[in-house]
This record gives structure tokens, sequence and C-alpha cells, in this order.
């Protein structure tokens, strides 16, 4: 659970911003075989800045959709990953599924108002595959938003459990 807030010098609290993370993983022998599920929730209250909002699209959220492209005072992510060895330490399989809602309140519509962001409406779905290179190293994904709005998204980027030293 982790909860932000900011305040002017000498003001109580303008804002608050709880956001509970959780995730899930399980392991098989055979293949190597991973699943990994995590999500995330969270309900802004106050007078919300433009950097205070939550916003989800793309990349790290719920990718085949525009980065950033949705967002309000509230929402809920999940996603699930499942790999497994295809040609040991070279290649692993993976497929993707995530999905998405945002929303707003009086508290966060000034703040979208600003950037131009819009709420998702209703739930994005998404779905990919992928390779894990080099030891599940390097990961190259290929997603597609199943939405009005979803569009082909070729993610690159780094095995998440390198993310805290890079």
């Amino acid at each position: 659970l982790g909860v932000k807030g900011a305040a002017e010098a000498g003001t109580p609290f303008r804002f608050v911003r709880p956001q509970v993370d959780a995730a899930w993983g399980r392991r098989w022998t055979a293949r190597d075989a991973t699943l990994l599920i995590d999500g995330a929730a969270g309900m802004a209250i106050g007078d919300i800045p433009v950097q205070g909002l939550y916003l989800i699209g793309g990349r790290g959220t719920v990718p085949g959709y525009r980065f950033r492209e949705f967002g309000g005072d509230r929402f809920v992510a999940a996603r699930s990953v499942f790999s497994a060895t295809v040609r040991q330490p070279w290649l692993r399989g993976r497929i993707l599924a995530s999905g998405g809602w945002s929303g707003a309140g009086s508290a966060g519509l000034p703040a979208m108002g600003r950037i131009g962001v819009r709420t998702t409406g209703s739930v994005l779905p998404s779905l990919g595959v992928g390779v894990g290179i080099f030891h599940d190293i390097v990961h190259v994904d290929l997603a597609r938003g199943l939405g009005d709005d979803g569009v082909w998204e070729v993610i690159v980027e780094a095995n998440r459990s390198f993310w805290d030293f890079l």
C-alpha cells in the first residue's frame, strides 16, 4: 500500500493518492514455465494536480493503447504473463494479457481537462505475445489493444527484476 500527498508550506494536505499493488507468481519445472499476475488500484482525493492523476495506456500499464491516453482520479489495472523456455538459455516464449479501467469524479476532472486525457469508459483489454532473449534478460513483445482505441505496440525492455538497478 502506497500513499502520496502534498501540501503548500503551512497548509494541510490538499490531496492524497493511495494506491494498492499486489502480485502473485507460480513456477513449474516443466520447461521452467512461469505465470506472473500483478495488479494495482488507486483513488485520489482532494485538489489533484495534473501530476497526481492516474494515467494508463501503453507500456507499463495496458499495452496496445496510446501511452497515457487515458486517466482519472481512480483506476484499476491488471497484467498477466505466462512464459516458458523454448531453447535454453537463448529463448523463452511469452503470452501476455492486460486490462485497465480509469474513472473520474469532481477531484480529477479539472486536472484532466488541463492535459486532455479522458477516462476509459469501460475496461481496456489487451493481448500479446513475445520472447525473452538470453536468460530472459531482454523482452521483445508485440501487443494489441482489443478495444476501439487499440493499436499494435512493440515493446522492448529489460526484465523487470533488473529495473531496480538499471
